[in-house]
């Protein structure tokens, strides 16, 4: 698999490298380099690093596995195809999400699977497994959310009840517990 050096680029750039190499490539030095692999169709990208905002808006079958954390906005109305986050994740992951799959290992920011909702014949997953912050999964429509914690919020208050927001979508609660 090619490896490219995102040292120096900016996401423009950067996201030329990728759809030159569609089957897939390693990202080394990812620095907050914004919308990489939007919207790409196929290949596996593996990012070592932090990218930044907007990471695999709009993929549409893609995979992308980030080997560290990433920022805002991770699978903004993402299609389908897959985002593997070996990290933390910033604010509003999987914003209005129609289809695929974002795993997190770790943590995530606030307003994570929101407006979420299935899109013909598919249904979006958002697994985060750490605590995610306050509306965690509000206002999604016949989507999966798997969250293993409760949503947090700033002094470790409850914020809104993962439960009630869990049970209007369907989703899979592995436990809740406070943060």
């Amino acid at each position: 698999m090619k490896v490219i050096e995102a040292n120096g680029l900016d996401g423009r750039a950067l996201n030329a490298l990728l759809r030159e190499n569609e089957e897939g490539c390693i990202v080394k030095g990812c620095l907050g380099q914004r919308f990489l692999a939007a919207g790409m169709e196929q290949g596996v990208f593996e990012m070592e690093g932090i990218p930044g905002n907007a990471l695999g808006s709009y993929l549409n079958g893609a995979t992308v596995v980030v080997r560290g954390n990433a920022q805002d906005a991770v699978g903004d109305t993402m299609n389908d195809g897959e985002i593997v986050v070996h990290g933390s994740i910033g604010d509003a992951v999987g914003y209005a999400m129609r289809g695929g799959g974002i795993f997190v290992e770790r943590d995530a920011g606030y307003r994570a699977g929101i407006h979420m909702k299935e899109f013909e014949e598919k249904v979006p997953s958002l697994v985060i497994g750490g605590v995610a912050g306050s509306f965690l999964g509000n206002t999604r429509r016949a989507a999966s959310l798997s969250c293993s914690v409760s949503a947090r919020t700033e002094g470790g208050s409850w914020g809104i009840s993962p439960a009630r927001a869990c049970t209007e979508a369907r989703c899979i609660c592995a436990g809740l517990a406070r943060a």
